[in-house]
């Protein structure tokens, strides 16, 4: 059988999603909570490998596993073998060509902002606390120039195995609760960093450090004067993983 999963998990204390030698990982105690519950060894493929401190609602894998468990009770059967940072939320069987990965049309994700003064302990996980008088209207005069099919390689960190650089990015969006700002990203893939990266720098030009234009000439030559800065990883969420039968919005 092959298995569906939808994982929700805290990055925080973990070395990203994949595996590492002598490190913590997600995929690491899910095989490991998988091959508690059914004797087997599985290999567990995501959807995307997300880094250390960066949070997931919703990623999604999937596994050749052989079973009694119906799928749609392997959650509440796993759930109580992993730990309290990470849970599956549904389990279903799918087609044997189906992979997690490579079916994948599209991903989502969101960053968020905390707008605050001073330090909030309930968000230091959570959220990149900036000063309240950041200036969101420069930000949202940046994203539409995002949208769109561009080479992103100005865009991404070294170390990056991409064999193309172009990306479509289909939505890029601000909204804003009280403090809370989350910066809403929709695209049919992302670059090692991308998201992180292109914060980095939307926040630079709310700060007065970067223009518009700067970014658009990295966009349009695919190179910049300087080093990107790339914002901490504990603002990033991956929301969605989209596939052949949903829209990419």
């Amino acid at each position: 059988m092959n298995l569906k999963l939808v994982i929700e998990y805290d990055g925080t204390d973990f070395c990203g999603w994949q595996l590492q030698p002598g490190q913590r990982s997600v995929q690491g105690e899910m095989e490991n909570a998988i091959a508690a519950l059914t004797g087997q060894t599985v290999r567990l493929h995501g959807a995307g490998r997300t880094d250390s401190g960066v949070h997931a609602l919703a990623q999604v894998a999937n596994c050749q596993l052989e079973t009694k468990i119906p799928p749609g009770r392997f959650a509440a059967a796993l759930n109580p073998l992993l730990p309290s940072d990470v849970k599956v939320l549904s389990a279903e069987a799918v087609s044997d060509s189906w992979h997690a990965r490579f079916s994948a049309q599209g991903k989502v994700y969101v960053y968020r902002l905390l707008l605050s003064p001073s330090p909030r302990p309930l968000a230091r996980h959570r959220a990149y606390r900036l000063p309240p008088n950041l200036d969101l209207d420069a930000i949202e005069r940046a994203l539409p120039l995002f949208v769109g099919r561009h080479d992103f390689r100005a865009f991404a960190a070294k170390g990056s195995s991409a064999l193309t650089t172009e990306r479509t990015i289909t939505r890029a969006e601000l909204t804003r609760r009280g403090e809370q700002c989350d910066l809403v990203f929709s695209g049919d893939g992302f670059l090692y960093h991308m998201v992180r990266i292109i914060v980095g720098d939307l926040v630079s030009v709310a700060l007065g450090k970067l223009t518009i234009q700067d970014i658009a000439s990295a966009l349009a030559t695919g190179y910049r004067s300087r080093p990107p800065v790339t914002a901490p990883a504990q603002g990033l969420y991956l929301v969605e993983v989209i596939y052949d039968d949903e829209p990419l919005c």
